[in-house]
């Protein structure tokens, strides 16, 4: 039979539940605008019937219930969503490092102004073309000399800070790869703070949290796989290797930046860095390289074949065969081998060296082709890297927004089972007055 005192542990049982439920919804207000917070619910459940059936039991209509309790705090989570907005922060992460330094590259070039390098080279084919019209002027011949150097310095130039931006980009990928050694140690360490609460059967919905957030960021620098464990504890992937693993040593293998290759990690901001120092500097580097060195190829040819001033046959006029090395090779004004016969007032080998702007001399192309190519490809690599980052930040905003329509805290709806809550835990309240009553009433006027 039931005993006496049975109803005031189902009324109390009802009140310290409903107690849990208003205690969990206070939590998540309180969170509402914590970053990484994910909501949780006092998931209720009927607690064990009484009684079974058996042969032993009173005779009775059937089971009958004997309360409710909080079986666990639940977060409100999508691992799925996690997934792709993992995913989505790498591809953004990836796209954003692109485009800061191709903007940067484009600063370099400086193009189009006064001081850029096309029009240093388009003053350097003009004097040639002065010093053709007017071959005895000292004037013009050594102002050709002075915009030949600038031509040099500024290939020089182009060629330094362009390295130097290969040099920060390295330096970045070697933050990049310390900044995911320093996350993954974090979440290590959560990871063993999770795993013992799992064995003593407590929740850990807070470290989770930290643990999640950690884990986006973790994303953004390449993409990332994560397993969980049946005691909560996560193995994490990162350029094929298990940056934080509860199997190793400290629970971390720490990344190198020799882990980052051409193929892994597939996107992120450590994939973006690689390419950049990798390829894409190199790349216009070793393009500058091919235009300084058929600027100084065909000058050179085209020199040798004149006469200076001094009737000698013209020797080299520039030195060096990349952007780096590029010198004036001329120091005198009267080396400078303008004619094609050491007569008087001839100046037609200055004129052929000014029409080699005209001339296919650098990979098949003019020399300003060639350079407006690289400075247009340069531009359209920026501007495509600009666009996919804005649509990647897009994307990125849209599938947090879906995450936190899942996981995010609404004031409303907790305000609603806040009400709710407090109105059952004011009836469990109220049946546990009435029990009270009822026990008073057998226990100490019955006997009368």
């Amino acid at each position: 039979m039931r005993s006496t005192f049975f109803g005031l542990e189902m009324s109390l049982r009802a009140l310290l539940a409903q107690q849990q439920a208003l205690e969990t919804t206070a939590h998540n207000v309180a969170n509402a605008n914590t970053s990484g917070y994910t909501r949780q619910v006092a998931v209720l459940q009927t607690t064990l019937p009484h009684s079974d059936a058996a042969l032993n039991r009173p005779v009775a209509p059937g089971q009958y219930g004997t309360g409710v309790s909080v079986t666990e705090f639940r977060r409100l989570r999508d691992t799925f969503l996690d997934s792709q907005v993992r995913a989505q922060l790498a591809r953004q992460a990836g796209q954003q490092a692109r485009s800061n330094t191709l903007e940067q590259v484009e600063l370099v070039l400086n193009e189009p102004q006064d001081t850029g390098l096309h029009a240093v080279l388009n003053r350097f084919w003009g004097s040639w073309q002065e010093v053709a019209v007017n071959p005895e002027s000292y004037a013009g011949r050594q102002s050709l000399l002075q915009n030949a150097s600038s031509l040099a310095t500024a290939l020089n130039e182009t060629d330094r800070m362009l390295a130097d931006l290969e040099t920060q980009t390295d330096t970045q990928l070697t933050l990049a790869v310390g900044e995911a050694n320093s996350l993954a140690g974090r979440i290590a360490k959560l990871n063993v703070a999770i795993g013992d609460n799992a064995v003593a059967d407590l929740t850990s919905n807070d470290l989770m949290d930290e643990r999640d957030r950690l884990l986006d960021e973790l994303a953004a620098l390449g993409d990332v796989t994560v397993a969980t464990d049946s005691s909560g504890r996560v193995t994490v992937m990162l350029a094929g290797k298990a940056v934080v693993d509860p199997s190793a040593a400290g629970g971390t293998n720490a990344l190198v930046a020799a882990d980052v290759t051409g193929t892994a990690p597939s996107s992120g901001k450590l994939r973006a860095l690689y390419d950049l120092r990798n390829d894409v500097l190199p790349g216009y580097r070793g393009r500058l390289d091919t235009l300084a060195s058929g600027i100084a190829n065909a000058v050179n040819a085209q020199h040798a074949a004149g006469v200076d001033q001094n009737g000698a046959a013209g020797g080299a006029f520039f030195s060096g065969s990349t952007a780096a090395t590029l010198a004036v090779a001329v120091s005198d004004p009267r080396l400078v081998a303008a004619s094609s016969s050491g007569a008087p007032g001839d100046g037609s080998n200055a004129l052929a060296v000014a029409r080699i702007q005209d001339q296919a001399v650098v990979a098949g192309a003019r020399p300003g082709d060639y350079y407006r190519a690289l400075v247009a490809d340069i531009g359209v690599a920026a501007r495509d890297a600009r666009q996919a980052g804005a649509n990647a930040t897009a994307l990125a905003d849209a599938l947090r927004n879906r995450r936190e329509s899942v996981s995010g805290v609404s004031l409303d709806e907790e305000m609603a089972n806040m009400v709710r809550f407090q109105q059952a835990y004011a009836a469990a309240g109220r049946l546990l007055s009435t029990m009270d009553q009822m026990l008073d009433d057998l226990i100490n006027r019955m006997g009368r």
